[in-house]
């Protein structure tokens, strides 16, 4: 009994000992270091004013002498496209589109028979546009004294020009005697639509006893090199000629007709003349008036 009343003097004790008013202590706030804080802001100022007056000590070397600072254009350009090979366009040369025209003329047949025939002579034939044609007239002198004249038959011929270069066809009813040829041919034309042989083109200063002495050239199917076609020229076996001609400078066209073909030039400026003659086509028939 004794026990347990000590026991509660020393809880009573022990309570007593707590004082009721003591204050209870309140942890302090931890302090900011502003002395750390201004440091760490100070070399920042540092660091970026050395940056700046650097990048700006380049800018300065950069600028013109006259200190405006020009911006730089941006040039963008397109996509290159993948040309292949075989598609890479290559430079063309112009050339003429030649147009075709055919020409009828009235042509009598004068020449050493006694009747005088009239045919009508279609002339077919490509041309570049800037090409003329005159159509030759006969003079009167040439049909007057022939009687039974075909009336209205005054054609000869055409001349086809082109540039200082013409091109002149006339039908010719007769052919005469032969020719030596002063040096070998080497111009050979075809044309199938107009006769079955070849056409010769030669220079008619080379043909002795020409009729021309204007020079040029003439075209004739009645070319040969053979010694045994010109041995007239060779008589008693002397020097065999080059090559020589028969029945006159005329190109034979199929049936009984012939044409009398001069060209004013020469050489490579006879080609034109070669290219009419290559593509022209002549048909011929009986002329009534």
């Amino acid at each position: 009994m004794e026990s347990q009343i000590n026991m509660g003097d020393q809880n009573t004790q022990q309570i007593g000992e707590n004082p009721v008013n003591q204050p209870v202590p309140i942890p302090e706030k931890p302090r900011i270091n502003y002395l750390m804080i201004g440091l760490v802001v100070l070399i920042c100022f540092v660091i970026f004013g050395v940056g700046g007056y650097y990048l700006g000590k380049q800018n300065q070397n950069k600028t013109p002498d006259n200190g405006n600072i020009l911006p730089t254009p941006i040039v963008t350009s397109p996509p290159k496209a993948t040309v292949s090979p075989t598609n890479i366009p290559t430079t063309q040369p112009t050339t003429v589109k030649s147009v075709s025209q055919s020409i009828t003329l009235n042509v009598a047949a004068i020449g050493g028979g006694i009747k005088i025939d009239g045919y009508d002579f279609t002339f077919t034939f490509n041309k570049e546009p800037s090409d003329s044609v005159t159509i030759l007239k006969r003079d009167e002198n040439e049909y007057k004294n022939y009687q039974g004249f075909p009336q209205g038959a005054l054609d000869k011929g055409l001349i086809i020009k082109h540039g200082d270069i013409e091109l002149e066809i006339s039908p010719t009813f007769e052919g005469v005697g032969t020719a030596i040829i002063n040096r070998l041919n080497t111009v050979i034309i075809n044309n199938n639509k107009l006769t079955d042989s070849s056409i010769f083109r030669l220079k008619e200063k080379e043909v002795m006893g020409s009729q021309n002495s204007q020079g040029g050239s003439d075209y004739t199917t009645q070319y040969s090199e053979n010694p045994e076609v010109c041995k007239a020229f060779n008589p008693d076996n002397g020097p065999t000629v080059p090559a020589c001609i028969s029945s006159g400078l005329q190109v034979f066209l199929r049936g009984d007709h012939a044409l009398w073909i001069h060209c004013s030039a020469e050489d490579d400026r006879a080609i034109w003349c070669d290219n009419i003659v290559k593509n022209l086509s002549v048909s011929a028939s009986k002329y009534t008036n």
